[in-house]
């Protein structure tokens, strides 16, 4: 049993690194292949859906060898686009901004509902804002982050 949460809490490692912004040390290892490697022995250690992984693995490899500096600038103005944006972004990254938009109310950062119930949880978990960070703590890859710790306490 202790393997599987192993298992899990790899899986959410590698996905919050995909979320959380484009690192070098992401690009070196999407370039190198490493990722790819991951998500295919992680996607098969938990299980996930063969094809799903196996699709995932072919659009990774794409990168593989590629210049790290251009495509650590491409990373992250994909990731601006997708989830910063201007004047919105494609897709919101914090489970508050969904939430509001279920709710049929204004999206606020920090002070809405859901973002401050994740808040609480976290609290209650012995898990707090990280030092030096000022990112909402609904947002996806530090949800995934938290999930990494839940399974390995």
């Amino acid at each position: 049993m202790k393997q599987e949460w192993m298992n899990r809490a790899a899986l959410y490692e590698l996905l919050a690194h995909a979320f959380l912004g484009t690192s070098h040390e992401l690009v070196r290892a999407i370039i190198s292949g490493e990722y790819s490697e991951a998500v295919v022995e992680l996607g098969t250690a938990n299980e996930l859906d063969a094809v799903g992984v196996a699709l995932c693995a072919d659009e990774l490899a794409v990168y593989q060898g590629r210049n790290a500096d251009e495509l650590f600038h491409e990373l992250r103005i994909e990731h601006t686009r997708l989830f910063v944006g201007a004047p919105r972004p494609a897709v919101s990254p914090y489970a508050g901004i969904w939430w509001a938009h279920r709710a049929d109310v204004k999206p606020l950062l920090f002070v809405n509902t859901e973002s401050m119930a994740v808040e609480r949880f976290y609290r209650s978990c012995g898990v707090g804002q990280p030092a030096n960070s000022n990112e909402p703590l609904d947002h996806i890859g530090s949800e995934l982050e938290f999930l990494q710790y839940l399974c390995l306490v």
